[in-house]
């Protein structure tokens, strides 16, 4: 979650903004994986006005965990 997680793990340097919400893979190991952009927790403290497309995402995950028939 944020920009510094975002542009490690896919090495996109773009505005976090830009790609939040967005699926993506990432490949770990041998194998793909979904993995999605958002905001990090410290962001939304400083900006509580996103929470909503945070929240947005958090939705998004759900449904891919059900999507993928994951067990949590």
């Amino acid at each position: 979650m944020g920009s510094t997680a975002m542009e490690s793990i896919t090495g996109l340097s773009n505005k976090i903004s830009d790609e939040r919400g967005k699926w993506k893979e990432i490949i770990l190991k041998n194998k793909t994986l979904p993995l999605i952009i958002t905001f990090s927790p410290s962001y939304l403290i400083r900006f509580p006005e996103n929470k909503k497309y945070s929240w947005e995402d958090l939705k998004k995950i759900k449904k891919k965990i059900q999507e993928l028939n994951i067990k949590i």
